[in-house]
């Protein structure tokens, strides 16, 4: 099964990003929009895992020892940039501790920087992307909102003719452990 790890943020941001989604979608767009309740910050993609290795995953991301800690939604920005966007997202600051320390203890590696974002869509094609970059222009500073980071959720992705759906595989409470 394809699966991840990501921080869930909570409904009211979740809501005042898919404001920013209804916004966007007028724009004429050719793109894919997760719905509020599947929006997250991914910490790490693992892909396809089979049982044993998922058994593994769990176990060493059991053993984790992170107390909460506050996390912030603010600004809108593109990968790999607004002139040919393919991501379009808002920005999660605070997760890199957390990222890193998951990242460790899982074996995960990554050759790219780790950015704290929540996906608002995946751009399909070229057109309108300019009115995208200049409605990004005017929502770039936005704070969407700050919350408590308590837990990180194991999920699996699983791809539908309407977009990915997420099933919630293990959650794991952030306490210092020891």
């Amino acid at each position: 099964m394809r699966c991840f790890l990501a921080v869930v943020l909570p409904a009211e941001i979740r809501q005042e990003l898919a404001e920013v989604q209804r916004e966007a979608r007028q724009l004429g767009l050719k793109a894919t929009w997760p719905g509020a309740g599947e929006m997250h910050a991914t910490l790490a993609f693992y892909g396809e895992l089979d049982g044993n290795a998922l058994r593994e995953k769990i176990e060493a991301l059991s053993a984790v020892s992170f107390k909460p800690f506050e996390a912030a939604v603010a600004g809108v920005g593109f990968f790999p940039d607004a002139s040919r966007p393919r991501v379009f997202w808002a920005g999660v600051n605070g997760l890199e501790a957390l990222q890193a320390e998951t990242s460790k203890a899982a074996g995960y590696r990554n050759d790219k920087p780790f950015h704290g974002h929540v996906t608002l869509c995946r751009v399909k094609g070229g057109e309108n992307v300019g009115r995208l970059a200049e409605f990004a222009a005017k929502t770039g500073n936005r704070n969407f909102g700050a919350f408590t980071v308590s837990e990180f959720v194991l999920k699996e992705s699983k791809p539908t003719a309407r977009g990915p759906v997420y099933i919630d595989l293990q959650k794991f409470g952030l306490a210092e452990r020891g």
